[in-house]
């Protein structure tokens, strides 16, 4: 009756001597003779008649505590689940805290246990009647945790926040990350939770990012901030728990797809500005040479996002003398993000301001955005048709065709000698010849090549046009302005 007349006065009317009451009743409690025994600490403890233990100064300027009021008033809280002061770093937001004064544990020599009892486990047995924890669990360090990781970059984005709360938040991590490191390797549903909530400090105290967006062993100088980080130096140590959460040791095609996919939910269909476009032309130059190093890291990605043009702003003359189309800068070229199944990659350069008025998008040439083959034997094509078949963008040969639009044959002894040269004997042995010194490792050569090339050359016509035009039909419709003389064409 009296620790509900105490909660009920601290609820409503509290004054000092509410305070004096409260510790009067928790040192009866702790002195009464063989309270243990008697069943009155199960009674009393879902009572809030405690004064709570005041959370630091320091960490109220990370996060606000657990039933933090307006005017900064101390709860009474209950003993049931309430957690010892030591935890206070790690718990506080989750969790009241117990004060010293009414810790059994260093109170234990006040107590008036039964003769022959042992004091420790008569305390421990006050404890766990009173339903004190004894130590955090993972799940409630992970919910403070997330509690303190989503209130601090909710605020970083409303105020700029001091040293003096960037150091606190980093000493807090620091103790989050110790204890989880010690115990939370064996709790999935504490790793799920983690996986998907930023919870990795970087910049020195002033953002969190989530697991996957750090790598332990990375160059400073390769991250693309805010999306990429090198874990912290400062956070080695606990580099067992980051990998469990996600982390991996080093970078692969997957960082460098999330960095752009990320890009894109930030800017959506915006045109990107220039500090995107230089954070996009690193994101795709790490994720080719990585496709280029190996081609299976990509098959894990789901989405592919790659920076697009319409092809206008690539192929038509420039307004500035002196370079070629090619050579724009980037900076003079509107580039946004698109799934990569959704552009055309453009592999007949020779087409060029042909289709510039085509309009669809793109994908931005990768030579602008610095991707290099790392063989001489590859192409850009052939670099594209890397990608898993299921992100790889349309080929411009399978959806522009060029087709005879103007032209008249005419007689040509030039053109009459050629013909006479490819069907004649000479010719096909000379083929055959080169056949069998490429296959020198085959012991038979098949005769029936033979007569395969003869008749492939018979069905060869060679025709002298004059005036021979073409256009580009783009599915069927012609692309307008596509119209130029050519020197030759092949049906």
């Amino acid at each position: 009756r009296f620790a509900t007349e105490v909660a009920h006065e601290a609820a409503t009317k509290r004054n000092k001597n509410t305070f004096t009451k409260s510790r009067v009743l928790v040192d009866h409690l702790i002195s009464r003779h063989n309270v243990v025994g008697e069943g009155l600490l199960q009674m009393v403890c879902d009572i809030p008649f405690v004064a709570a233990d005041p959370v630091t100064e320091t960490l109220l300027t990370v996060c606000p505590a657990l039933g933090a009021t307006m005017n900064g008033e101390v709860p009474f809280v209950a003993f049931q689940g309430a957690v010892f002061n030591d935890y206070e770093d790690i718990v506080w937001t989750k969790a009241h805290l117990l004060p010293g004064w009414a810790d059994p544990r260093f109170r234990q020599y006040n107590s008036d246990c039964p003769h022959g009892v042992n004091i420790e486990q008569y305390c421990n047995s006050f404890v766990s009647q009173l339903q004190i924890v004894k130590k955090p669990s993972v799940n409630l360090v992970v919910s403070h945790c997330k509690n303190i990781c989503i209130h601090f970059e909710c605020k970083n984005k409303m105020e700029t926040t001091s040293p003096r709360e960037r150091s606190a938040v980093m000493a807090v991590m620091e103790s989050i990350y110790s204890f989880l490191q010690d115990n939370a390797t064996t709790d999935n549903e504490a790793k799920s939770l983690l996986e998907i909530t930023p919870c990795i400090l970087v910049e020195e105290g002033r953002r969190f990012i989530l697991p996957s967006q750090a790598v332990l062993e990375f160059y400073e100088s390769l991250e693309i901030k805010p999306y990429l980080y090198k874990l912290p130096p400062k956070f080695g140590k606990f580099q067992l728990l980051f990998e469990y959460l996600g982390c991996s040791k080093a970078v692969g095609a997957t960082h460098y797809a999330m960095v752009l996919e990320m890009l894109q939910k930030s800017c959506r269909i915006d045109k990107l500005h220039q500090n995107e476009v230089r954070m996009c032309s690193k994101a795709v130059k790490g994720f080719f040479a990585r496709l280029q190093d190996n081609p299976h890291e990509a098959l894990a990605i789901c989405n592919l996002y790659l920076p697009a043009t319409f092809p206008e702003y690539l192929y038509l003359p420039p307004k500035f003398p002196g370079t070629l189309s090619s050579d724009k800068p980037l900076k003079k070229i509107p580039v946004t993000l698109h799934k990569s199944t959704e552009l055309v990659f453009n592999d007949v350069p020779a087409y060029g301001p042909r289709i510039a008025r085509l309009n669809i998008r793109f994908m931005l040439e990768l030579s602008l955005m610095n991707v290099r083959p790392k063989s001489a034997m590859t192409n850009y094509e052939e670099l594209m048709l890397k990608l898993p078949a299921h992100l790889q963008p349309v080929m411009l040969s399978s959806v522009v065709k060029e087709k005879l639009t103007n032209g008249a044959i005419v007689t040509s002894g030039a053109v009459n000698a050629l013909t006479t040269r490819l069907l004649s004997a000479q010719f096909v042995r000379g083929i055959i010849r080169i056949i069998r010194h490429v296959d020198s490792q085959k012991k038979q050569f098949d005769e029936g090549i033979a007569l395969d090339i003869e008749n492939g050359l018979r069905n060869i016509e060679l025709c002298a046009v004059e005036s021979l035009k073409t256009s580009l039909f783009h599915n069927g419709q012609l692309i307008s302005g596509s119209e130029e003389d050519v020197p030759f064409f092949q049906e």
